[in-house]
């Protein structure tokens, strides 16, 4: 298997537009979306776009599409886009390669996964990446909107295909332009302890299993999250969990019961008592509340990132 990871350097801007313009160069073969529906249960789900780019092998992705769970075997040209709010369920079965660029709300992110070995780990955590300073700009925004709207309305034309080209080259863009400062091992350090609770927060992972993931000591790792966001790593998670929950409340298909699989609960009573200690109400007054449009965040909050 054509191997990246003698050349790749976590953070380096070189080496990942050099992993950018092998991607644009390679070309855009297959564009297969996640929905909204049906519900995939134990899912990667985010408030924001992504796409996960195969380079070698073949991925193994599951995704709720067409009104039904695809389990698709990815190979190299094949890029699974998820919008924001839907799910995926990335399996690591066979060997393989990979990227994915994360559309967040304060930076782009680019990732790269070598998987020698099989494994029936859930969540891989990848030490190569690189953030940029500032969010996606307007151009790559809107191309996102398109790519939307094209999971939700399948084009019969193939139009997403040279919609995730242009949006491949904007990111190729924008990282090229980029002027992250050079971080320090404990900025790193915490940069990788940020993501990996984003993406890993709708699972039941708690501070032990987060500090043993990244080879860290939990006083350590609540160390950061108190220097860095000025809380502690539970209340953090907690936070973000809530957040999340707020969001997906004001979707009428999705039940308490699934609302607390999906925001990484293992009980629905222990996530009502969670919701209502922390916004003063139960989950279903809030749902009312919005639907009757008298709230936009839990609480009254504003969720911040």
């Amino acid at each position: 298997m054509s191997c990246w990871k003698e050349s790749i350097v976590p953070l380096s801007q070189t080496s990942f537009v050099s992993l950018l313009r092998h991607i644009v160069h390679f070309g855009v073969r297959e564009v297969v979306f996640s929905r909204t529906a049906p519900i995939l249960n134990q899912a990667s789900q985010s408030e924001f776009a992504r796409i996960d780019i195969v380079l070698s092998g073949k991925k193994h992705m599951r995704y709720p599409a067409s009104g039904k769970i695809m389990d698709a075997y990815l190979e190299p040209g094949s890029m699974h886009y998820s919008p924001p709010m839907t799910a995926k369920l990335p399996l690591w079965d066979s060997p393989h390669e990979m990227s994915s660029i994360v559309f967040s709300k304060t930076h782009l992110r680019v990732t790269y996964i070598n998987l020698e070995e099989p494994t029936i780990q859930r969540d891989i955590c990848t030490p190569y990446f690189y953030h940029t300073a500032s969010p996606a700009g307007n151009t790559a925004k809107q191309l996102c909107n398109l790519l939307n709207h094209c999971a939700e309305h399948p084009s019969s034309h193939g139009i997403e295909i040279p919609l995730m080209d242009a949006l491949l080259r904007q990111v190729l863009e924008e990282v090229e332009n980029d002027s992250s400062k050079h971080v320090t091992k404990k900025d790193y350090t915490w940069l990788l302890a940020h993501a990996y609770v984003h993406d890993n927060f709708t699972s039941p992972i708690n501070r032990a299993h987060v500090a043993a993931a990244l080879n860290l000591s939990p006083g350590y790792l609540s160390m950061l999250f108190q220097e860095h966001c000025g809380e502690s790593f539970i209340s953090y998670l907690r936070r973000l969990r809530l957040e999340y929950a707020g969001k997906l409340l004001a979707e009428k298909q999705y039940s308490i019961e699934e609302i607390t699989t999906q925001c990484g609960y293992l009980s629905s009573t222990f996530f009502i008592a969670a919701f209502k200690k922390q916004y003063g109400i139960s989950p279903g007054h809030f749902r009312l509340l919005k639907q009757a449009g008298q709230s936009n965040q839990p609480g009254g909050e504003k969720p911040t990132q």
